[in-house]
C-alpha cells in the first residue's frame, strides 16, 4: 500500500475515532497541535494521558499502533487482529492513499490486514 505520511496520520484518526469516540477526539488534538505555549503542550498531554488511561478498549498494542512514528514503524498479527473491527466501522467511501492517484478502498485495506493475520507476518510502515 502507498499513501502520504499525512494520510496515514489521518487514517490513524479515524480508526482513533473509531475505536472510542473521546480517545479519536484526543488523539486527533495530539497528534495535530502546533504553536502552543509550554502550559498548553502539558495540559494537552495530561488530558490526553487522562482519557488514554479511561479508554477500557485502547490495548497496549493498538496504543503503540496510534503512537508509533508516521515514518517508521511496524505491527504484528496480533495488532492487525484488533485493528480489523475498527477499519470495518469506517464509511465504505473512506479511501486511503494518494487522493486521485491510488486510493484504496475499505475492502483492500481490510484484505491487506487479513492477509498479516493468516500468514501471522508484520505490517511494516517506512
Amino acid at each position: 500500500m502507498d499513501m502520504s505520511y499525512s494520510t496515514f496520520d489521518r487514517w490513524r484518526v479515524q480508526l482513533a475515532k473509531a475505536l472510542n469516540k473521546d480517545f479519536g477526539e484526543a488523539y486527533n488534538q495530539h497528534i495535530f497541535t502546533y504553536g502552543e505555549t509550554r502550559d498548553e503542550e502539558l495540559q494537552r498531554i495530561k488530558h490526553f494521558e487522562h482519557i488514554c488511561n479511561n479508554t477500557p478498549e485502547l490495548t497496549q498494542e493498538l496504543f503503540d499502533f496510534f503512537m508509533a512514528c508516521d515514518a517508521d514503524g511496524e505491527i504484528g498479527s496480533e495488532t492487525s487482529k484488533q485493528l480489523l473491527p475498527l477499519i470495518e466501522k469506517l464509511d465504505d467511501e473512506y479511501k486511503i492513499g494518494y487522493l486521485g492517484v491510488c486510493p484504496y478502498s475499505k475492502d483492500y485495506v481490510r484484505d491487506f490486514f487479513k492477509h498479516s493475520i493468516r500468514y501471522n507476518a508484520k505490517v511494516r510502515w517506512s
